[in-house]
């Protein structure tokens, strides 16, 4: 199979499994992909052809006055991170929504 068609079937995987609920490990494993593929393909497919990180990866961030908390939305789920939310639950909470970096 060439390149281009290798990149739009992992362009459809990715794809699907960013609108899925699914961690990554959990994605492959109902789908039978290997997880060492999905990673890689995800990182590749997130970078462009420029070396930037494409768009979907970044979200507008509003904070709101002074409530201690900051408040991360994603599909309809959300995560709240206040000054004792432990740095492995939030790590945790964010590989949950897929967010490896």
């Amino acid at each position: 199979m060439k390149l281009e068609a290798r990149e739009a079937v992992w362009q459809e995987r990715i794809g699907k499994w960013r609108s899925s609920a699914l961690s990554g490990p959990k994605f492959c494993a109902r789908h039978g992909l290997c997880l060492k593929s999905f990673y890689r393909w995800r990182k590749r497919l997130d970078v462009d052809r420029t070396g930037q990180v494409k768009d979907h990866d970044l979200v507008p961030v509003r904070l709101l006055a002074a409530s201690g908390e900051v408040r991360i939305e994603v599909g309809g789920a959300a995560i709240v991170v206040t000054e004792q939310s432990s740095p492995v639950a939030l790590r945790t909470a964010l590989l949950a929504f897929g967010v490896s970096r």
